[in-house]
């Protein structure tokens, strides 16, 4: 195999390392890439930190119904209990039970408001932790997918480094210096194909005599517009 050959078949090679290494590149980004489960977790600590709230609210209410009724209860064991018997002191514990009965109203439309909002932060609480849930199960099933797609890459990687020894053996140690050089300059890409007389690097036409001398195999020919390599099967 002439060396011209020989560069060919390692920018194959390169080609296809380069290609599974973006690909490794892009499946690391993807694992990084957290964000789904962090939100899903950030949704569920604040719908934690609501029905905590509601819970306590609700609670605060129900104290202090007891508290009223617990007052409302005992004024009216000593209305009615026959000892009192000042007529303003009777009106007072009268007037003092209607108003604690009208504080038991307005607190019991509280705790009914509170419990409304304490059953909507349970379900928003209950929708979080399922959401949190899928997108846990989802990002695993991710992580097994793509840990599966980077073994089969870096054994692929492996062969294909194999190859690439095999390639570098044919051809001299200047060429493959003045072929990393074009590659390192031209996106990866240092030696193309010329196809139907043109050059598939930048789409122009090779003369007649770069394709015949590219084509004998003695000769490194390079495209008069973009300078890369030109190999002629």
């Amino acid at each position: 195999m002439n060396s011209v050959a020989g560069i060919y078949i390692l920018q194959q090679v390169d080609t296809k390392i380069d290609r599974c290494r973006k690909r490794m590149a892009e499946i690391q980004s993807t694992l990084d890439d957290n964000r789904a489960v962090v939100e899903a977790l950030r949704n569920v600590e604040e719908a934690t930190g609501l029905m905590e709230s509601a819970i306590r609210d609700h609670a605060g209410i129900q104290g202090e119904i007891d508290i009223v009724a617990s007052k409302h209860e005992n004024g009216e064991k000593r209305l009615y209990s026959g000892t009192v018997t000042n007529p303003k002191e009777l009106k007072d514990l009268q007037d003092q039970g209607e108003a604690l009965v009208r504080r038991i109203a307005d607190l019991e439309d509280a705790k009914l408001d509170a419990m409304i909002v304490e059953e909507d932060c349970k379900e928003r609480l209950e929708i979080s932790s399922r959401n949190h849930d899928e997108a846990l199960h989802e990002r695993k099933l991710l992580e097994s997918e793509l840990d599966t797609e980077r073994n089969v890459i870096l054994d692929n990687i492996e062969s294909l480094e194999g190859e690439r020894e095999v390639a570098l053996n044919s051809i001299p140690e200047d060429l493959v210096n003045s072929y990393e050089v074009a590659r390192s300059k031209y996106r990866g890409i240092g030696v193309v194909l010329v196809d139907d007389g043109v050059c598939s690097g930048c789409g122009l036409g090779v003369s007649t005599g770069h394709i015949q001398a590219a084509r004998s195999g003695h000769t490194i020919v390079t495209c008069d517009n973009c300078n890369r390599f030109l190999y002629v099967k």
